[in-house]
């Protein structure tokens, strides 16, 4: 059995979420960072187990991890699906998972949608995925491991509608400043979907850019932000949210 711990992780929660549930199925496992545009899902066969996580975004899953999964063929294994969202839903993002994981021949045994630091506004959900999250995360990859030793590959059922809900484009894309961006490049080449021009980085395209706000996260300048009008809005409409506390959910 091969356990692989698989993330589409720009800000890393997906990341943290995913090694705690892989950590559940075994000690050791490979990992695979698909946030890099070069990576893609590993060749997988019956026995292995494969935690995948990605991040919520208005309610679907990113739209790079849905192609690569697409592409992906997994036949015989089974799966972990996570969905990692900031405070406030995760509609059809883990149907859509499940879903695409199915398609490619690795079915969800077990799944889960677990709350983090919202991207946009830090102040929601700033403490999560804590030390509690982690532990149910590390529960959740025990029990699918029992689940496959016991024989029992039934798929779980998840909430979420189908079709799913449309999936908006970008509204806008990170801004630059030019005295402080030094040019290095490390927006370019993290940027998950290519959207940065490489040899000019204060150029990004709207129509590839899917505001994960890898570029913000990874600046180690921090020139880049979020327009302001853009981020007024956003912190308006979520800042509620930050004297909410949501429960994790699990299906297994």
């Amino acid at each position: 059995m091969t356990v692989y711990c698989l993330y589409f992780s720009p800000c890393g929660s997906s990341r943290a979420c995913a090694q705690a549930a892989a950590g559940g199925v075994s000690r050791d496992f490979v990992e695979v960072n698909l946030t890099n545009r070069t990576e893609e899902f590993p060749a997988a066969g019956k026995g292995d187990i494969l935690v995948v996580a990605a991040p919520v975004y208005s309610g679907r899953i990113p739209s790079p991890l849905a192609q690569k999964l697409q592409r992906a063929r997994l036949d015989g294994a089974v799966s972990l699906a996570l969905v990692v969202y900031g405070n406030r839903a995760y509609e059809d993002a883990l149907i859509e998972l499940t879903d695409l994981l199915a398609a490619a021949g690795a079915p969800s045994i077990a799944a889960g949608a677990f709350i983090a630091r919202h991207v946009f506004v830090p102040e929601v959900a700033k403490d999560r995925p804590n030390a509690a999250d982690l532990a149910q995360l590390k529960a959740l990859g025990e029990r699918t491991r029992q689940k496959l030793e016991a024989g029992d590959v039934a798929a779980v059922t998840v909430p979420g509608n189908r079709p799913y809900r449309a999936a908006p484009p970008a509204a806008a894309v990170p801004v630059v400043d030019a005295s402080s961006c030094q040019k290095c490049g490390l927006c370019a080449f993290n940027c998950p979907t290519g959207a940065i021009n490489p040899k000019n980085p204060h150029e990004t395209d709207i129509a590839l850019c899917i505001d994960c706000m890898r570029c913000v996260n990874c600046c180690p300048e921090g020139a880049r932000s979020l327009p302001e009008k853009m981020l007024a809005l956003v912190t308006q409409k979520l800042s509620p949210l930050a004297a909410v506390t949501r429960e994790n959910e699990f299906f297994c």
